[in-house]
C-alpha cells in the first residue's frame, strides 16, 4: 500500500501557504475584492454624479417655470389670457411643473441619503478621535 507524500510535511503553515494553487487563490480573492470595492466606489460615484445632474436640471427647470410664470403675468396684466401664446404657455408651465414635482422628491430623498452617510461618518471620525 502506498501513501501519498505531501511536500510541505513538517513545515510551517506559512510555508505550506506559498504553494502556488494557494497564492493564485489568495491573490483572486484580494483581486476580487479589490474589484468588489472598486465597484463600490464606482456606484458611489456615480450616485453623486447623478444627484448633481439631477439637481442642475431641477434648478433649470425652476427658472425655466419662473420666466414662463412671469411671462403668463405680463399676458395676464394686459388681459391677452384668451391669446394662443398663453394657452401654450400654460401648456408648457404645467408639463413642466409636473416633471419638477415628480423629480424633487427624488433629490430630495438622495440628498438626505448623502446627509446621512456624510453625518455616519463625521460620527464614526469622533469616536475614533475620542
Amino acid at each position: 500500500m502506498r501513501f501519498a507524500v505531501d511536500p510541505h510535511y513538517g513545515l510551517c503553515p506559512a510555508a505550506r501557504c506559498q504553494t502556488p494553487h494557494r497564492k493564485q487563490n489568495t491573490i483572486y480573492k484580494v483581486a476580487s475584492a479589490m474589484t468588489e470595492d472598486n465597484n463600490h466606489i464606482d456606484r458611489a460615484v456615480e450616485f453623486l454624479e447623478q444627484t448633481q445632474r439631477m439637481g442642475e436640471q431641477l434648478r433649470t427647470a425652476e427658472d425655466l417655470q419662473r420666466q414662463l410664470l412671469a411671462r403668463m403675468i405680463d399676458l395676464k396684466k394686459q388681459k391677452q389670457t384668451d391669446s394662443e401664446e398663453y394657452l401654450q404657455l400654460d401648456q408648457r408651465s404645467k408639463a413642466l411643473q409636473a416633471q419638477i414635482d415628480k423629480y424633487r422628491p427624488i433629490y430630495l430623498e438622495r440628498l438626505e441619503v448623502i446627509k446621512e452617510v456624510k453625518a455616519r461618518k463625521h460620527s464614526s471620525n469622533k469616536l475614533i478621535i475620542n
